[in-house]
């Protein structure tokens, strides 16, 4: 039986976090994103439902239909936080979700993944950067979650999906 990375207690960044237990090696999978496996249609009938000022997500992007919401049988994973340089990151691989360590990580560091929330197309304006403010405090900080499509990557890996689906739906990956 594989001996766990990780244990989740709160975190100083935002709420609760994911904290390496034992070192992790560069390229190790640490955890798979679980929760319910739902339509985008639903995923938009969930969120509307919520408060306006809720911009907190456990949403994440499979594909163009297929959304894990992981406030509904979620994993731990559900707590990793959002950092711009990240010491994790997140791939796909059929149809799976999952958090790899970038680097080698130490006992007692929190682990981190780059949201790379996306608005669809809509407007980045002040307001929206200052509800989805960044917290990471990393050198390379953005100053929020969002992530805008002049800053894409060629070749992006999954991300998370900012809250309001309608107008927050990131490409998949």
């Amino acid at each position: 039986m594989a001996r766990k990375l990780f244990e989740v207690r709160d975190s100083p960044i935002h709420g609760k976090g994911v904290f390496a237990i034992r070192p992790i090696p560069r390229g190790t999978t640490i955890v798979e994103y679980t929760g319910e496996r739902i339509s985008w249609d639903e995923a938009d009938r969930r969120e509307e439902e919520k408060d306006d000022g809720d911009t907190h997500t456990m949403l994440f992007t499979v594909s163009k239909k297929v959304v894990i919401d992981a406030t509904r049988r979620g994993s731990d994973a559900r707590y990793v936080n959002h950092s711009c340089w990240g010491n994790c990151r997140t791939f796909i691989d059929k149809d799976r979700v999952y958090i790899e360590s970038r680097r080698n990580i130490q006992p007692e560091e929190e682990l981190f993944y780059d949201y790379k929330l996306s608005m669809d197309g809509a407007k980045i304006t002040k307001k929206l950067r200052k509800a989805y403010a960044c917290r990471c405090g990393s050198s390379k900080c953005r100053g929020t979650l969002l992530f805008e499509p002049k800053q894409r990557a060629k070749k992006p890996t999954a991300s998370a999906v900012a809250e309001r689906p309608k107008a927050a739906r990131a490409a998949k990956k």
